[in-house]
């Protein structure tokens, strides 16, 4: 057992705690890719690791759900960023367990160091729940093998696609629908994303787009999608990968009460959805950018900044889409880098910055290995 050092993105949740893992003994940590699991974070897997249970649960807030293998759960997030840390199983599950029916696990994405986390290996690997994607969700790229018995997926736009995609959270309490591109879709101007122009390396003339390339809009109807490594995106979701799409403010509408009786549908509008009772909670995670999340059940929702107000990201793991978790025919997924892959081991150090660092590679890797299938 280790104790380590955990903190969200505004530093509510910081505290020390035991991590129930022996110190020079390889670990495996799996991802979990269940429908629950995406719902009420937004992502498209997540990856816990066993706890004593915490000292404190101060700052956070509670949501219990049923886990795809019937276990019940309790998820304790940061009631001001958002980020999820704790999870509570009801069902024994450990050495930690003190009277044989509770399991406390923390995200490993807020482990940040301490004491004895440089003694032995953790890999982040193996997949709970890979059948809830209905088309492999991450395991694409990840681990192709896990995903060749399940049945194949279609991934072009036809008429039969349903015209607009819904997006929920686990709670139900977060709801809207994203429409297909539009003239209006073309309209926003914006930097192209680290996504696709690595910022490290790129000049900032480029990276300014002078030419105003519509990068968002993608063939077939779509809109572009891709993985993000970014230390903000792991502070204020707990998890190492966070999956965005890039959708027009404009091809984003909620339906709310109507001030006249009944309800309405109304594009993107935070300030006025506020007023008329939807709920999300806005965190600024950085000087002019802005994260929404659910305050019921703590699901990420979008991302926003100053500099291209008309232009969102929306959180991947909450799109309802028959076709799977990827949502390929809404979705042309970007193959060519993670975003901010360089960021994996920022702010931590010992061996969970290691085993997280390897899954980004991994990540990286597996999608240009996809990309040259082309």
């Amino acid at each position: 057992m280790s104790k380590a050092r955990i903190t969200c993105h505004c530093g509510t949740v910081a505290q020390v705690l035991i991590i129930c893992i022996e110190d020079h003994t390889p670990t495996e940590i799996p991802l979990c890719h269940c429908s629950p699991c995406r719902r009420t974070t937004g992502l498209l897997c997540t990856s816990y690791v066993p706890i004593m249970q915490p000292s404190k649960l101060d700052g956070t807030t509670r949501y219990a759900f049923h886990h795809a293998d019937g276990q019940e759960v309790a998820a304790y997030f940061c009631r001001i960023c958002g980020c999820h840390i704790f999870r509570q199983d009801t069902t024994a599950g450990g050495g930690n367990n003190l009277d044989g029916s509770t399991a406390w696990k923390v995200a490993t994405g807020v482990v940040v160091g301490g004491p004895g986390l440089h003694a032995g290996i953790v890999r982040i690997g193996g997949h709970h729940g890979v059948h809830d994607t209905r088309d492999g969700g991450l395991c694409l790229w990840l681990d192709p093998d896990k995903i060749r018995s399940i049945a194949d997926h279609a991934t072009e736009h036809t008429a039969t696609d349903p015209p607009v995609l819904n997006v929920r959270c686990h709670c139900n309490r977060v709801t809207f629908h994203i429409t297909r591109p539009n003239p209006s879709s073309s309209l926003p101007k914006s930097n192209f994303p680290d996504l696709m122009l690595p910022y490290i390396t790129t000049p900032k003339e480029t990276i300014s787009n002078p030419s105003d390339a519509k990068w968002w809009l993608r063939p077939n109807d779509r809109y572009l999608a891709g993985t993000c490594a970014c230390k903000s995106c792991r502070l204020t979701s707990g998890f190492p990968i966070q999956t965005w799409t890039f959708v027009p403010r404009a091809n984003i509408f909620f339906t709310v009460p109507s001030e006249k009786g009944g309800s309405e549908t109304l594009p993107l509008d935070f300030e006025e959805l506020r007023k008329r009772g939807a709920v999300l909670e806005g965190y600024d995670s950085s000087d002019g950018v802005t994260r929404e999340f659910c305050p019921g059940c703590g699901a990420t929702v979008f991302w926003h900044d100053k500099w291209r107000p008309e232009l969102m990201d929306v959180s991947v793991g909450l799109l309802d889409d028959e076709s799977g978790a990827r949502a390929e025919p809404w979705l042309d997924w970007w193959t060519g880098r993670v975003s901010f892959v360089e960021d994996a081991r920022n702010g931590r150090e010992g061996r969970f910055a290691d085993a997280e660092a390897d899954l980004v590679s991994r990540l990286e890797s597996g999608l240009k290995a996809a990309d040259a299938e082309r």
